[in-house]
């Protein structure tokens, strides 16, 4: 699994160099138990792990329709909060090249529930974390309205 703090896995120019890294995807070890029969029908949220980084580990739901994983739910972080309109702009062009880079959210067979990476929760949940150097690095999730942020400053150094 991607860890969030190590690797860039996008960079790029706005007003400062931002490198784009990827939170760390800590899976539940109860898939291997989910009862994938049952989710072949219906709509189901099933809790698949957790978004860790920050000031908090934030659950990750799968949105199950018909055998299907058609999203992925993140948590918010009760310390988190609204970004600024300046790192609101960064995030939304670090969004966009990295939908560029890696695509948009696909559904995919609810067996594959135990394989799902880093990458998917971006792609899906937008969870990002951004270091603009030597400035700040924060920790964001996009909940389809705004990011929501927490500052990492101290936790990454």
């Amino acid at each position: 699994m991607p860890k969030a703090a190590k690797k860039s896995v996008l960079s790029f120019k706005y007003s400062v160099n931002v490198e784009v890294r990827l939170p760390e995807f800590e899976p539940l070890d109860s898939l291997e138990w989910l009862d994938y029969d049952r989710l072949q029908k219906g709509r189901h949220k099933v809790e698949i792990g957790f978004v860790v980084g920050g000031c908090c580990r934030r659950l990750v739901k799968a949105l199950i329709r018909d055998g299907m994983v058609t999203g992925l739910e993140v948590e918010r972080c009760k310390q988190s909060r609204p970004a600024s309109s300046g790192i609101a702009t960064i995030l939304k062009e670090a969004r966009r090249l990295m939908a560029q880079k890696y695509g948009k959210w696909k559904p995919i067979p609810v067996s594959r529930l135990a394989q799902i990476s880093g990458i998917d929760i971006f792609v899906d949940g937008h969870c990002i974390v951004i270091c603009a150097e030597p400035y700040f690095c924060i920790a964001c999730c996009f909940d389809g309205v705004r990011f929501y942020c927490i500052d990492l400053d101290e936790i990454i150094r």
